[in-house]
């Protein structure tokens, strides 16, 4: 009787074997394989190891079978053989070398400067659930957590808040030694304990900052003070600098931020500029975005020398500043892009920058920056008509033609003409410069 048995078995392995390349049919789900489990043999782990055995085959021939009824004793053998064989193969990723899956998974980071969130799709994290060697190839690779993102407002729990300062905590531990690339936006004042203690680990790796991009209120500034030896890109967004009277707050004293390999520089600095003017490296900064009045946005072009690519949005600033005129920039050899925007007239800067700009290729200029008298007359000031770079004029009053007449050697010129707002958010939207 038992050695019948075992001929029984060895057919349904065989048949199974046989017959899995040729079907494939939708599963049923309410009939399920019986748990009836056969003995381990030969024949099992050849169709498991064969390099003619495909899982897929296999898994389109148990979802023909789990549709076939009566439910026969040849079909629940053949069937139990297929779930073996399919819990018994081996998958050839599973079988590369730690090494090489490794650098799979680190290619699996998106590209700078996206970075990684703490969950969801593109998490690393996904990395620690699908399999146990890969959850410890995952742990030992210190890249797959060194850039990563972290966006806390007001509408976080205290429960939830604590949950992303232990996991900020547990990848800057598993990063180990590696530069980070790290963006963390805590904008709100209202987890100031919370936000304390993620700028505070933070800081406590300074020396592995390398490309960061921070939103914080400006009451926690200090907390980023100190030396970031290697850090190369720096994006600052501070917020929450104005008191309940609508003076902004002085500038921090004592405030110091040693960068000496600081290339590429953002600031979105409503607090007084003067916090950032003699701390940061301007000699050596190659790229600048930002918003800044009128003099300040004149002392960043000007103090730049090496600048070879900036963005500037100028704003109305401060009452005292407006009627000062503003200092003759010194030419720019290195500018190759400039882009300056703003909504109303700020023709001191653009008369600032006459002659300023020899090797400039790429410009992009909002035409109410060249003041409403004769823009063209202020632009050629700044680029002569004999330029032949790219040129951008944005919420133009007068029309292309005149802009082409005045450059016709020009490489690229693009118009976007201004577009009248049907309505205000508010009346402060309509006050001018001398009203504000």
């Amino acid at each position: 009787m038992g050695e019948w048995k075992q001929m029984q078995t060895q057919r349904s392995f065989k048949f199974a074997f046989d017959s899995i390349s040729s079907h494939s049919y939708s599963y049923h789900p309410r009939i399920r394989a019986p748990k009836t489990l056969l003995p381990k043999n030969l024949s099992l782990k050849r169709m498991s190891t064969s390099s003619k055995f495909v899982p897929a085959v296999a898994r389109a021939r148990l979802a023909q079978l789990a549709t076939q009824l009566p439910l026969t004793g040849s079909i629940r053998l053949e069937r139990v053989a297929l779930h073996q064989a399919l819990t018994n193969y081996k998958y050839p990723v599973l079988s590369l070398p730690s090494e090489i899956t490794s650098e799979i998974f680190v290619q699996f980071l998106p590209s700078y400067p996206e970075r990684t969130s703490f969950g969801g799709p593109s998490s690393p994290a996904l990395l620690l659930q699908v399999y146990r060697q890969w959850h410890d190839v995952a742990l030992a690779t210190p890249e797959l957590w060194s850039t990563f993102k972290l966006q806390m407002g007001w509408r976080d729990t205290p429960a939830k808040s604590a949950r992303r300062q232990c996991l900020l905590v547990e990848w800057l531990e598993r990063s180990k030694n590696c530069l980070l690339s790290v963006e963390l936006a805590c904008s709100t004042i209202e987890l100031p304990v919370v936000a304390a203690a993620l700028f505070d680990a933070l800081v406590r790796h300074s020396e592995r900052w390398q490309d960061m991009t921070l939103s914080l209120p400006y009451q926690h500034l200090h907390r980023i003070a100190g030396s970031f030896p290697m850090i190369r890109d720096l994006d600052l967004d501070v917020s929450w600098a104005w008191g309940s009277d609508g003076t902004q707050v002085s500038p921090l004293r004592n405030f110091a931020l040693q960068t000496p390999n600081l290339r590429k520089l953002g600031l979105k600095p409503e607090p007084n500029f003067n916090t950032f003017k003699g701390i940061l490296p301007w000699s050596q900064i190659t790229v600048f975005s930002g918003y800044l009045e009128e003099h300040d946005a004149a002392h960043v072009l000007r103090s730049a020398g090496a600048l070879g690519e900036c963005s500037l949005t100028v704003m109305a600033g401060d009452r005292r500043h407006r009627t000062k005129n503003v200092s003759p920039i010194p030419p720019r050899h290195n500018l190759k892009s400039l882009a300056l925007h703003s909504t109303k007239d700020r023709l001191r800067l653009a008369k600032a920058l006459a002659k300023a700009l020899p090797a400039l290729e790429i410009f992009d200029v909002s035409e109410s920056l060249l003041g409403y008298g004769n823009p063209v007359g202020t632009l050629s000031a700044m680029c002569p008509p004999g330029y032949t770079g790219r040129l951008k004029l944005r919420d133009a009053r007068k029309a292309a033609e005149v802009y082409k007449k005045a450059y016709p050697n020009v490489e690229e010129l693009l118009v976007e003409p201004w577009v009248e707002p049907s309505y205000g958010c508010c009346a402060c939207c309509d006050i001018s410069d001398d009203e504000y």
